[in-house]
């Protein structure tokens, strides 16, 4: 096979399997020479082989299908059998480029795709101007990249103006903004208690699944003095799940102050003052800053993995893999097939 300038780095390894090597191909109705927008043309199915060949394989592209088939096992309920046949195809579709796996008889799963973490820049050089193969950030430490997520938030202030429309500024009376609630109250993550106040102001909320787990420290109308009192939730961190400490602990890495959490800025004890707030509670999460979703996990006890540095679990990496020289993949699920799969999605709740 000869070294054309113009196609994909060829394997010097020999790691890839016969099957694999196919798809990596110079001549590989997917990989192919390169074209003029991208060197991935839309292609038919090329078969990897049987599930359990691929799954005993120690060749890198086998091992990226394998995760795919068992995300694709975990997240959509199906049993994939030993002696099911997989195949790939690329595929670019809503800006998820990859390789789509396709059980074949069983359809094509477009939710679990392979995708690329790093490219040789020959590639890009070859596309045309003002376009890029576009690659996933690989993911290299075990917690969240808090100065990203940071970016993201400062990026949606200064070009998303649709996100807090002009007459839902901070300072603007919580009457005209939220029907039927005279103050919102608050978890103040640097104060370490609760607030309130009667204005409109920037603030993060919480929706999580509180589960068998018993909330024990709540606001009610006894506990609402000691909860106002700057730095009881220190104090008391004991007592609270630990998905709201994580969630209080996130807000705070990110450079923001107020947190709303339903469990301490609703007086439980109270229902008309739980009515009010749940009466708006669409308009509480639409309005704040960021909404923290906690999907993982079957109750308020679980945590948000990667907030703290090790909470992770041990297989929490997507595993980046070499499958040519200066080519790393790695398996991507989409967000909307994880959440499908959680308990998070079987609630009704926020």
């Amino acid at each position: 096979m000869s070294n054309n300038s113009l196609g994909p780095p060829q394997s010097q390894s020999g790691d890839l399997c016969d099957a694999c090597a196919d798809v990596f191909a110079e001549d590989s109705p997917i990989l192919g020479q390169l074209h003029n927008l991208n060197p991935f043309a839309p292609s038919q199915q090329l078969t990897i082989g049987p599930v359990s060949r691929v799954w005993e394989s120690k060749c890198p592209f086998c091992r990226l299908v394998s995760q795919a088939t068992l995300e694709i096992q975990r997240n959509s309920n199906l049993t994939v059998e030993p002696n099911q046949v997989v195949a790939v195809q690329w595929y670019e579709k809503g800006g998820l480029p990859g390789f789509y796996i396709c059980l074949l008889g069983n359809g094509t799963n477009q939710e679990t795709i392979i995708s690329f973490t790093k490219v040789p820049q020959a590639w890009n050089s070859t596309i045309s101007p003002g376009r890029s193969l576009a690659c996933f950030r690989d993911i290299k430490q075990s917690q969240i990249d808090f100065d990203r997520v940071r970016s993201w938030l400062d990026r949606c202030d200064a070009e998303h103006t649709k996100c807090t429309p002009v007459s839902y500024q901070p300072g603007t009376p919580v009457s005209l903004i939220f029907p039927g609630l005279r103050v919102l109250r608050f978890i103040d993550v640097e104060a370490n208690c609760i607030v309130e106040t009667d204005r409109y102001c920037r603030y993060m909320t919480l929706s999580y699944v509180w589960g068998s787990v018993a909330v024990s420290l709540r606001l009610t109308r006894a506990s609402k003095p000691q909860l106002s009192q700057p730095g009881v939730l220190k104090q008391l961190s004991l007592s609270l799940p630990r998905t709201i400490t994580d969630a209080m602990l996130l807000t705070k890495s990110l450079g923001q102050r107020y947190l709303w959490v339903d469990s301490l800025c609703l007086v439980q004890n109270d229902p008309q003052d739980v009515q009010s707030g749940t009466a708006v509670m669409d308009l509480i999460y639409e309005l704040s800053n960021l909404t923290i979703i906690a999907a993982t996990g079957h109750n308020s006890e679980a945590g948000l993995p990667g907030v703290r540095d090790g909470s992770r679990p041990v297989n929490w990496k997507p595993q980046s893999l070499q499958v040519l020289p200066g080519v790393k993949m790695r398996v991507h699920t989409h967000l909307r097939s994880l959440l499908s799969a959680s308990v998070y999605s079987t609630r009704a709740w926020t």
